[in-house]
């Protein structure tokens, strides 16, 4: 029960980071290069 409640709230933190990360690369604040390499680095 324990593990599934922290692989949830890991998958949220991961999905905010990446919406974090999405509304920087909108802001052109960072690369589409930079945006990808972030990306997969929060995904792994």
């Amino acid at each position: 029960m324990i593990s599934s409640v922290y692989t949830s709230n890991d998958i949220h933190s991961k999905i905010k980071r990446l919406e974090e990360l999405k509304g920087l690369l909108d802001s052109n604040a960072i690369t589409k290069e930079q945006f990808e390499d972030m990306k997969k680095a929060i995904i792994e």
